[in-house]
């Protein structure tokens, strides 16, 4: 008997943010968490989409399990001053723990031309 690869698919809801400051998104993930007696602050994994200023045109989809450790230090300088003044936009939403979960969205967003729209939340 053969076993058949199957994909068991459940609904994820995406909520889109816009934000014109990279640094304003990853804050916008970030959150107190209680730790061992004292307040911690963890960030919560997400989707991201860099667009331009109309964020029709994508410039690039990913994920992330922490979008503030990846982009830490000065790097996270280094992209805030290539989009200030750029009119580029960054759009986060939160996602699944699971980075295989996030690995097929990522997929899914980039294989249907995902674009994002306008939300009335933008920072």
């Amino acid at each position: 008997m053969r076993a058949a690869y199957q994909h068991i698919f459940r609904c994820v809801i995406l909520e889109w943010r816009r934000f014109t400051s990279f640094m304003q998104a990853q804050d916008a993930l970030r959150e107190k968490m209680p730790f061992k007696g004292r307040d911690v602050l963890v960030s919560r994994p997400c989707i991201y989409v860099l667009a331009d200023e109309s964020g029709q045109k994508v410039l690039r989809i990913n994920q992330s399990q922490d979008f503030w450790e990846e982009y830490s230090g000065g790097r996270r300088y280094m992209v805030e001053a290539a989009m200030s003044g750029s009119g580029k936009c960054i759009f986060i939403a939160e996602a699944p723990w699971d980075k295989r979960e996030r690995e097929e969205i990522e997929r899914l967003l980039i294989w249907c031309g995902f674009q994002p729209t306008r939300t009335d939340r933008d920072t």
